[in-house]
């Protein structure tokens, strides 16, 4: 259990600072301020009702939950490649180093 542990904390660490920065980069700075709210929001409604979702879903289909999951994975995956293609030209490669 400690090197799951270690390596959850370890990834946090690079994730963090790089996923606010992402954020802040994307949002134009007249509307960062609602760019970070989303973003907290999406974090904190996910937090609070998966858990709650997929309780529910383990109580009547105990078996179900996984296929459901990883087909929800798929339809969001192929939502993210189909929506791509309208991102702005600056925020669609990664930034060079300065």
């Amino acid at each position: 259990m400690v090197l799951p542990a270690v390596l959850l904390g370890i990834g946090e660490c690079f994730h963090g600072p790089a996923h606010i920065a992402l954020v802040a980069d994307i949002g134009p700075p007249h509307l960062r301020g609602r760019y970070f709210a989303v973003h907290s929001l999406s974090w904190g409604l996910a937090g609070a009702t998966g858990p709650a979702i997929g309780g529910a879903i383990l109580d009547h289909r105990p078996f179900a939950l996984w296929p459901l999951a990883a087909a929800v994975c798929a339809l969001a995956a192929f939502g993210w490649f189909s929506l791509q293609r309208f991102l702005p030209a600056r925020v669609a490669t990664i930034p060079a180093a300065a």
